[in-house]
């Protein structure tokens, strides 16, 4: 089984290039399956709906409380907190993983919508002040103990593309960082960079043209 991760910020346009992609592969007449590679285990969920309720004050443009940057950044400073926070979320992201590949035994393709640098830069880093260069074994760790992708592929925008497209995205400061987390996490792991801006067809198109016809007819 071949693993085609497609990773990025919220409007990218992951989910919609991911689905595209399976319906081009399909069409090829291969056995291609969708799965959403990144996973908040429940009570990591709950932990971040708390936290969002918690940072007081009215909405600002995106819908997230006012203080919910500078709260997240004091939060992802703590040592403990965040050591805590990562213990609750690794041990089901891992299982997840692991569930999404064992049933998708028998297929040719797996697309995964979002994968290991995901998790990273949204989870693991959102907030966190220091450089990403600092927390770049932690990203090793993680792609460790993931199964590894054959092929991963980074839709990278601006801060300005990704909020048209999404009007409830993070807050500017956390937005700017993730996007930046993203392309160093990228260069660390060798993810090949798109232009995420371009329409869907063109991102398909580069995606299929770096697979290995052999591998996947």
């Amino acid at each position: 089984m071949r693993i085609v991760a497609i990773c990025g910020i919220d409007g990218s346009g992951k989910t919609t290039v991911a689905r595209s992609l399976l319906k081009r592969l399909e069409d090829d007449g291969l056995v291609a399956t969708y799965g959403y590679g990144r996973y908040a285990p429940p009570k990591t969920s709950l932990v971040s709906r708390l936290f969002r309720k918690l940072s007081f004050g009215k909405e600002d443009a995106e819908g997230f409380p006012e203080a919910y940057a500078p709260h997240r950044q004091a939060f992802m400073s703590s040592v403990i907190v965040r050591c805590c926070f990562l213990g609750l979320m690794l041990p089901g992201y891992i299982v997840q993983l692991r569930r999404i590949l064992r049933e998708s035994r028998g297929t040719e393709v797996l697309v995964l919508d979002r994968y290991v640098l995901d998790t990273w830069a949204l989870d693991a880093r959102l907030g966190r002040e220091t450089s990403p260069q600092n927390d770049l074994s932690l990203l090793r760790l993680l792609s460790k103990l993931m199964p590894p992708a054959t092929h991963s592929f980074l839709l990278d925008v601006d801060e300005k593309v990704a909020r048209t497209r999404r009007g409830d995205n993070l807050p500017s400061p956390l937005l700017g960082q993730a996007i930046e987390d993203y392309r160093v996490g990228a260069a660390f792991l060798a993810i090949r960079r798109l232009d995420g801006s371009q329409p869907t067809e063109a991102s398909c198109l580069d995606i299929l043209s770096t697979l290995d016809a052999t591998r996947f007819r």
